[in-house]
Order: C-alpha cells, then structure tokens, then sequence
C-alpha cells in the first residue's frame, strides 16, 4: 500500500492550495535536532523518516512507487577531513511502458 503523506513527510505533513507544509519538529523522529537545521539536515531527515516510515514489505509491494534502503558505509576522506559515508539507495518505481523518470508516472 503507498505510504501516506504523513508517513512520507511527517505526522503533521498537509498539502493544500498546491502549497507542501511539512513540520520540522516532526523530523525529530529521525533524531533532527529541530532548533536550527540546515537544508542538508533537513533533507537527511526526510530520507530517513521515508526510510523508518516506509512498511518491510515495500520492496515487493507494486504500490510503492518510492523505496529507500541502506547500501553501505564507508570512510571517505574529503578535502583533509575523515568522515563517514552512508549510502542509501532509492529506488523509483514507474510502469514498465515508459522509458524516462517523471514522477507523474510512480506506481501507487
């Protein structure tokens, strides 16, 4: 079954008047700490509350037009600095008759 927009974005996610509303303290489920993110914190959370909110079964489910899943971690070194790398791998799911990604198209 596809996940919901509250499942996908946040408890208190709305969409109305073409307008996408989505609650920052609702990210603190994924461990955001919601005093002052940025936008790449912003976009960490809600990959992984897609991830988190998304059923085990999403895989195998032909509803699910978007899955999120853990690939692998890794140590990079970028510029001087060693960090961790954490892939996730996501995939978008369209019917087999078209041949470009456009998200008009996501099975659901």
């Amino acid at each position: 079954m596809p996940l919901t927009l509250q499942q996908r974005f946040g408890e208190n996610a709305t969409l109305s008047s073409g307008k996408l509303q989505i609650t920052i303290t609702d990210l603190a489920a994924v461990g955001l700490d919601v005093t002052q993110p940025n936008a790449d914190q912003i976009l960490a959370s809600l990959i992984l509350i897609n991830q988190q909110n998304q059923p085990a079964t999403a895989t195998e489910d032909p509803t699910v037009g978007v899955t999120i899943a853990d690939s692998f971690k890794t140590f990079s070194t970028r510029g001087e600095q060693s960090q961790l790398e954490y892939q996730k791998t996501v995939s978008l799911y369209v019917p087999d008759t078209t041949s470009t990604v456009d998200p008009d198209d996501l099975v659901s």
